[in-house]
């Protein structure tokens, strides 16, 4: 965190961002691109660049942006997406969610996270690499799910009860804290709690067919 107080020593040398490099037919796109009235997002120098990246890396599809910072912020909205689904309108695919990131890096590469609503975890990199220290990290990650799995334990009817109140919400097990299930026994009901994103779900699941009979969320 920033503090006024702090002391901070200019660098000696300085690593410079990328300037820009012409190479000689920069003006005379731009040009067509204006004579031809594509000044917007798509046009026929954008359809080449992307069928020459198709076919340079052997894939479908391709998309040409703005700048590589739109590309991360591309890349992050679509891995939040297949990793907890469909955000609802006006929310981030990665709201609630912790990202690592390396501690040396440009804005560019962290600001994408913020985007999508996620909060960015810098953490240590190697020296003489850079990269993050991922044995550290997938260390510490694998013992906070064993936790997690030592905290509850659930019978199997238990378990297909969570499942489809969790499955009833568009939600996984990895995506909620603070899961409890207990059976009335009196209406043959279960009763599933847990917390997603701050918010307590309830869900009451008939015992013999697993249904979810009701949801309520707060």
């Amino acid at each position: 965190m920033f503090n006024k107080n702090n002391q901070f020593k200019a660098f000696e040398s300085k690593v410079w961002l990328s300037s820009p490099t012409m190479h000689g037919d920069e003006l005379k796109y731009m040009t067509q691109a204006y004579e031809t009235n594509w000044m917007s997002t798509v046009g026929e120098n954008i359809n080449q660049v992307e069928a020459m990246t198709c076919e340079k890396i052997g894939c479908k599809y391709a998309v040409g942006l703005s700048c590589g910072t739109a590309s991360l912020h591309l890349s992050m909205k679509l891995a939040g997406i297949k990793a907890y689904g469909m955000p609802k309108v006006g929310h981030g695919a990665l709201e609630g969610k912790k990202v690592f990131c390396s501690d040396m890096t440009f804005d560019a590469t962290v600001n994408p996270i913020v985007y999508e609503g996620g909060e960015p975890v810098f953490i240590e990199t190697e020296k003489e690499s850079t990269p993050v220290e991922t044995k550290k990290e997938e260390t510490k990650t694998e013992v906070k799910k064993e936790e997690k799995k030592s905290k509850t334990s659930f019978d199997e009817n238990q378990q297909k009860a969570i499942n489809s109140a969790l499955a009833n919400a568009g939600l996984g097990d990895e995506d909620v804290t603070d899961i409890a299930c207990t059976l009335d026994e009196a209406t043959q009901q279960y009763t599933v709690t847990f917390n997603f994103q701050g918010s307590n779900n309830t869900s009451v699941v008939d015992a013999s067919t697993f249904v979810v009979l009701s949801s309520i969320v707060g």
